[in-house]
């Protein structure tokens, strides 16, 4: 594939994308009330499928149930995420005596 063939095939896919873009248009709030099956959470948790699905049974992650499927609400995990993260330190703040007297 020559450089033009392939620049004509890149223009032609961002055509195509945006005019889904554009005929199904999603808003934000939409897009984070989207439900994702176990393999999609797995994938945003950084966890085995199994694992997801043990701390399901557990009831340790907040589900969505249709029947008998199960759903993960996008917003539900991303502010699990949140709930768990770690404070970031200041890296501009200089530690002083008074924070640790070893330091004095």
């Amino acid at each position: 594939m020559t450089k033009g063939q392939r620049d004509a095939a890149v223009k032609k896919r961002a055509a195509s994308f945006q005019r889904a873009v554009k005929a199904y248009p999603v808003r934000p709030e939409r897009l984070l009330c989207q439900l994702l099956d176990a393999k999609e959470a797995a994938a945003l948790l950084s966890k085995s499928e199994s694992a997801i699905r043990r701390m399901t049974f557990r009831r340790e992650l907040p589900v969505v149930r249709l029947g008998s499927t199960v759903r993960y609400r996008l917003l539900d995990l991303l502010a699990m995420i949140e709930e768990q993260s770690e404070p970031v330190f200041d890296l501009d703040r200089r530690p002083s005596s008074v924070d640790d007297p070893s330091l004095s």
